[in-house]
């Protein structure tokens, strides 16, 4: 009908159809637009409610509700204006108020980032077992170290059971040769019993942890039997995944250096060196009667191991599929322990920097930043020449350690830092956006002043939890971001056999520190690394040795020194300071 109805004459139309048809088009639009409406409301309100069903912050009016408006404006941002206004639309703002612990909450809640690290990161049901297999003296100690001090960095949980601590703990810490002969069947049957025990606590440790977390065994374990007894008991806990490391050394130097490290364990301290030396070549003779290393067909064909030649020189794995195996398999493939020298400096002091700006980037470094960055490139020359003396002596073909790789960001102000060194003869500069600073997001060239005055609630959320807050905003990050962000640095210093000088600002320095110090992640933003100062760290089988040397004084230090007081609690540092 209506089809034909506008050909029709005049006459014959029905009187106010088209102003009925006019009113129906009107009102589906008006219903549509309210009932668009009413979905969003809902969809806000249980979006809301979901954020809110988690578990709720310790006194959560402790602090109240304040509203997120600056005192009054400032200028000294241009986006300080689109701050305001963001914060009061975020999904964590509520009538344009919140608290503070929301915004240390929805500050390292990032869903992209949640996503990614859900296809990077194993399930926290999972429960690992590394089993060390491997004749005295071949570097597991050294390897296992290593292992724990990557894992427990980038926030796994790790903890050691060495089987021969129990031996010590038991009032055997001086027994002979005798013990481990395998025909001894007394001495037999306590070394099972001393393996079991530490098995026992090591499972008793997995079941409390509520997180992802990896129990390294380390002793011999050098026959197929002892290694066969320690998957069936594996198999009577849940969610656990074993996989083996054998260290295999065949290298006569290293051998006859691990020997005589060994002679200072709590086994032959007390004794006299010969002797203590006699015996214990004598114990690995009685391991080697009985070794087999790991084969494939072991565990009907589904062990999963990696096999190290002596500490790095080649790698071998089988069924290393999971993450975990995987990751250390990897990190495994670059590990070596030839001599070289990494130092550590944050950038020269510049002119963004004494007056204070967070995240500003000009590249114009203050005169004493100047000086400092003479002042570095000789020392680094200074150093490198006596390092090379010092081991090309000893008529190591293999040592690089008298080379310089200078490692630093992309900013201007690390170029400004090292144009001293690039003038250096046979020294690599290398840049990358990897060592750039923790970024600020959105409060990006505002003053700590700025930020903790006129944004009180964001100050406070990152004093509350400083490694875990993300600052607001587009590209902004927290101490968990930079230590994600820089593991492929970590990987490149383990693999370099060069000496390496990383140049970054301060974050990115606690991050790097960290790793080699073994420090707490906790502790990590807390670190004390004064400007103008060089860390120094001198890598051994046994971990590094660290020491801070002073070179140039800086208008910015004592008002990093007060900001530190004011903010961070007590900083910490247990090095060496020259």
């Amino acid at each position: 009908f209506f089809r034909h109805w506008p050909g029709a004459a005049p006459e014959m139309r029905p009187p106010f159809l088209g102003h009925r048809v006019e009113l129906g088009v009107c009102g589906g639009i008006l219903a549509g637009v309210i009932l668009h409406a009413s979905f969003i409301r809902w969809w806000r309100q249980r979006r809301r409610g979901l954020e809110d069903s988690g578990p709720a912050p310790p006194d959560p009016d402790a602090m109240g509700p304040q509203e997120l408006q600056p005192t009054k404006p400032f200028t000294g941002s241009p986006s300080a204006g689109a701050i305001s206004s963001r914060f009061l639309t975020r999904k964590w703002s509520q009538k344009g108020s919140f608290r503070a612990e929301d915004v240390c909450a929805q500050s390292i809640r990032n869903p992209s980032a949640t996503r990614l690290a859900a296809l990077t990161v194993p399930s926290k049901s999972s429960k690992y077992v590394l089993v060390m297999v491997g004749l005295p003296a071949r570097g597991k100690s050294y390897i296992v170290r290593m292992m724990m001090r990557y894992l427990r960095w980038v926030g796994i949980k790790a903890e050691l059971f060495n089987v021969g601590n129990y031996r010590r703990k038991s009032g055997m810490a001086a027994v002979s040769a005798k013990f481990f002969d395998p025909s001894n069947q007394d001495c037999q049957k306590q070394r099972e019993e001393l393996a079991s025990f530490a098995q026992d606590d090591m499972y008793r440790w997995l079941r409390d942890q509520d997180d992802v977390a990896v129990g390294i065994l380390d002793a011999t374990n050098t026959t197929a039997h002892r290694r066969t007894r320690i998957l069936a008991r594996s198999r009577q806990e849940e969610n656990i995944t074993v996989f083996f490391v054998e260290s295999i050394c065949d290298d006569a130097k290293i051998l006859e250096r691990n020997y005589r490290m060994k002679l200072n364990n709590e086994d032959y301290r007390h004794q006299d060196p010969v002797v203590a030396l006699s015996d214990f070549k004598e114990r690995v003779r009685k391991y080697e009667l009985i070794y087999e290393t790991v084969s494939d067909s072991e565990d009907e064909g589904n062990i999963c191991f990696i096999k190290i030649f002596n500490v790095g020189e080649k790698i071998t794995t089988r069924n290393c599929a999971g993450y975990l195996p995987s990751q250390v398999a990897f990190f495994l493939m670059n590990i070596h322990i030839s001599p070289r020298r990494i130092w550590l400096s944050r950038h020269s002091e510049s002119v963004d920097q004494v007056r204070g700006l967070l995240g500003r980037d000009s590249g114009e470094v203050s005169a004493d930043g100047e000086k400092y960055a003479s002042e570095l490139a000789q020392f680094i020359k200074r150093r490198t020449a006596e390092f090379s003396d010092e081991h090309h002596s000893n008529e190591d073909k293999s040592f690089e350690g008298d080379k310089l790789i200078v490692l630093l960001g992309t900013q201007a102000v690390h170029q400004s830092t090292a144009k001293y060194l690039s003038q250096l003869p046979e020294v690599e500069v290398v840049r990358t956006s990897l060592l750039n600073e923790l970024r600020g997001g959105e409060l990006d060239g505002m003053t700590h002043g700025e930020i903790r005055h006129k944004f009180p609630q964001i100050w406070d959320a990152r004093l509350q939890d400083k490694l875990h807050f993300r600052y607001p905003g587009a590209g902004g990050e927290s101490y968990i971001d930079v230590i994600q962000r820089i593991k492929p640095i970590i990987i490149e210093l383990e693999r370099q056999r060069k000496s390496v000088l990383i140049i970054s600002h301060l974050a990115v320095q606690r991050c790097l520190y960290s790793y080699f110090a073994g420090s707490e992640l906790a502790r990590v933003p807390y670190l004390t690394l004064p400007i103008h100062t060089v860390t120094e760290l001198a890598i051994e089988p046994h971990g590094a040795n660290i020491r801070q040397i002073k070179l140039a004084q800086s208008q910015a230090e004592m008002s990093e020194d007060s900001l530190l007081a004011e903010s961070d609690g007590n900083p910490w540092s247990h090095v060496r300071h020259e």
